[in-house]
């Protein structure tokens, strides 16, 4: 096989270079050199195999593809000097090298004519990188390759195709992993992640994120719950500005931009100032330097509403598909609507509004049902005629909205909204669920009797024999449990009932069952004071009993068998590689992560340039030991052999430069120690303006090695970048 002179070991001696001190970074000892040996097979030593420098090749190294006489030639593509201290300016990142106790095993060739090692090469010689010209430096175009664990073809229609259907097929294997044998008859039950919470309201997550926010009434603050850890640090602290006391006080609600993963806002609803005060809605932003902390001075207004009352408020926040903000309000409180709020066009109070937050001021959206500027009604209002709002979600594959209105002594009812439908009166004070009150007392004109069309009928509700407070729920549309997609969740507060039912789209409901029994914790738990359904960045869901000052805890609705979490997150593999198929980019059903190397993207535009970081988890018995992360374009079965560890990557000349070319663009950070932990970073760079080489499908792999005893001895799995023009 021919062998590039610049694979290499490393040989500390004092008889080279005795005066370099950065030698000691790299495993040699004080006052000791690195001597570059090429490596034949095991044993063999400088002397043997040649590159000493100035010396002719002995007749040995002739396997090696240099004729006999021949000089290596060095990395600027010039004779190697005659003097040692020359050679080592000449190389001045020889310590890039790879300590290979023996060589790489020959049978990982390839058979690529254009790009394989495989063949005799009369001299090795490197190529000096193109930067910062517009070009990478040698990676070879890709070469056709079946499918499998190995590199997709270049993107065409056809690969795209498969592409798809490969995740389509995981999706599916997902869902039918989860289901077991009987699919109609899923099993499924309640663990609690997490104790300690001050009277929790919301749990929830933007889309995709494995972590938790979790607000808390009393203290004002949201937490972050993180692999199921309540972090020490608030997300953020609102104490001075809310006032909680009463029980229907305080931070009651948060909600994140459609777009956080890019403008970092979410929302928060709050009262404030002496008892009734104001109910607040702000809008925030997250540190620029931290994820899991916020930005308090970022905090701006988006609107206020004085209260009449202390009780009432709502609080809900949530964003409709639409892309609009959706705030609910309580009719102002007391008893009976005495203001006759929820039926009047001129105050917020007892409606759902509806408001276009993109940029603030905030506007009225096109399509709000009273928009006109001249007929008195305030425009925000979306919705009206109802007596607590105080939970409503979005089903996030419809975008219709279920409202979980609270009764006054008699009646509990759920309203729904088709997607896009505003201008519905739900029928408070004169309606309580489908019972008739027929009071209009405090209403300046008189609303339309009972019976009147201009009514919208809940679509369930139950009286006060069953519960006295419902808390409204959502939508399952979570992937560890199929069996309930379509099933709305939802509670009664006092009693701790859970039912479940799908809507049929036409004012009707199926599928109605008590799951009180079924989601009953067991070994002496208990879900006593329900708040909210919560949905995670998955659409998994959640249960939050409210408890009291340090008591609240949090449930969450997972499978009876239990599903495979390899990093420990509480979220399923299976199901957050359906979210996110980059998070298994070699295709084998586990997460990246947990096998030594993962992505954050699975493509860059060479025009548009970009990184794809490449992070290392190769565990803590691997801590502080030097890692290389190396790229081919050739596969990765049946891969490379180097001291007995197989790399999941075939040989070919890219390869090579990813070795050679160590710490440099595009292969930035590839040669670094790893943390205590045994975590590193590798980043892939692709300059903005890059042509001539889209489209190309590359793998990388990363390698440790143990310096002490000069041999690898770990390798990841690999992960596969695709260039597109």
């Amino acid at each position: 096989m021919a062998w590039p002179c610049s694979v290499f070991t490393l040989d500390c001696s004092k008889s080279l270079h005795a005066a370099a001190g950065p030698a000691t970074r790299w495993g040699c000892a004080t006052g000791h050199r690195m001597r570059l040996s090429r490596v034949l097979s095991p044993g063999t030593t400088a002397r043997r195999c040649g590159p000493t420098c100035g010396a002719p090749w002995s007749a040995r190294a002739t396997r090696s593809g240099c004729a006999p006489a021949a000089r290596m030639r060095r990395d600027r593509a010039a004779n190697w000097p005659a003097n040692s201290n020359a050679r080592s300016r000449a190389w001045p990142d020889c310590r890039v090298g790879a300590s290979f106790r023996s060589k790489i095993d020959e049978k990982a060739g390839i058979p690529d004519p254009l790009h394989a090692t495989i063949h005799p090469l009369n001299r090795w010689q490197r190529v000096p990188p193109p930067w910062p010209a517009p070009t990478l430096p040698p990676l070879a175009p890709p070469r056709p390759e079946p499918l499998g664990r190995g590199n997709p073809p270049p993107r065409t229609s056809s690969s795209r195709m498969t592409r798809n259907f490969l995740s389509l097929s995981l999706a599916t294997a997902c869902a039918l992993g989860m289901l077991g044998a009987d699919a109609a008859q899923a099993q499924f039950k309640t663990i609690r992640i997490s104790t300690g919470f001050n009277r929790p309201l919301w749990v929830g997550a933007p889309e995709g994120d494995t972590r938790l926010f979790v607000v808390e009434q009393v203290t004002a603050d949201i937490r972050i719950l993180k692999n199921g850890v309540i972090q020490a640090t608030p997300f953020i602290d609102l104490t001075p500005k809310v006032n909680a006391s009463g029980n229907e006080r305080g931070l009651l609600g948060m909600a994140f931009s459609p777009n956080y993963a890019s403008d970092g806002y979410f929302y928060v609803h709050y009262t404030a100032g002496a008892s009734p005060g104001s109910s607040v809605v702000e809008r925030y932003k997250v540190s620029a330097s931290n994820p899991d902390v916020a930005d308090f001075a970022s905090g701006t207004t988006v609107l206020s509403l004085a209260q009449p009352f202390s009780n009432h408020n709502g609080g809900n926040l949530a964003f409709g598909a639409d892309g609009h903000l959706y705030i609910g309000y309580g009719d102002g409180g007391s008893a009976n609507d005495p203001q006759c709020n929820a039926q009047k066009n001129t105050t917020w109070l007892g409606k759902m509004l509806r408001i276009n937050v993109s940029s603030l001021p905030y506007t009225i959206p096109a399509g709000n049902p009273w928009a006109s500027p001249t007929d008195g009604i305030l425009d925000e209002i979306w919705s009206f005629g109802l007596r607590n709002p105080w939970r409503y979600s979005f089903d996030s594959q419809t975008g219709d909205l279920y409202i979980g209105d609270v009764g006054q002594n008699q009646i509990e009812e759920i309203d729904v909204e088709p997607a896009g439908v505003g201008g519905r009166n739900y029928g408070w004070k004169l309606l309580e669920g489908n019972t008739c009150l027929g009071s209009s007392a405090g209403c300046a004109i008189a609303p339309p009797p009972c019976g009147s069309a201009v009514y919208t009928a809940p679509i369930q509700t139950y009286n006060h024999g069953a519960g006295c407070s419902v808390t409204g729920g959502a939508v399952y549309r979570g992937c560890a449990l199929p069996s309930l997609d379509g099933l709305y969740f939802y509670a009664d507060y006092c009693t701790a009932s859970i039912w479940s039912l799908k809507w049929n789209g036409a004012g009707g409901f199926t599928n109605f069952t008590n799951q009180t029994a079924t989601l009953a914790p067991g070994g002496g738990l208990s879900i006593a004071t329900i708040t909210s359904f919560g949905v995670d960045g998955f659409g998994e869901l959640y249960i939050v009993d409210q408890g009291g000052v340090g008591t609240g805890e949090i449930f969450k609705i997972v499978p009876t068998a239990t599903p495979t979490d390899c990093d420990n997150n509480t979220h399923s593999d299976a199901c957050e590689i359906a979210a996110a198929p980059y998070k298994d980019l070699d295709l084998n059903g586990g997460l990246d992560l947990c096998q030594g190397l993962s992505a954050n993207k699975a493509s860059i535009s060479e025009s548009a340039g970009g990184v794809q970081e490449l992070k290392i988890h190769m565990g803590a018995n691997l801590g502080g030991k030097l890692y290389l992360t190396l790229s081919n374009v050739s596969g990765n079965s049946p891969g490379t052999v180097i001291d007995g560890v197989t790399v999941p990557l075939n040989l070919d000349s890219t390869l090579l430069s990813s070795l050679t070319l160590a710490n440099t663009t595009p292969w930035n950070q590839s040669l670094g120690f790893l943390d205590a932990a045994g975590r590193g970073q590798t980043n892939f760079t692709i300059p903005s303006g890059t042509t001539g080489i889209a489209p190309l499908a590359a793998s990388h792999a990363t390698i440790v090695f143990d310096v002490g005893i000069g041999a690898v001895v770990a390798a990841s799995n690999h992960v596969t970048v695709s260039i597109t023009p």
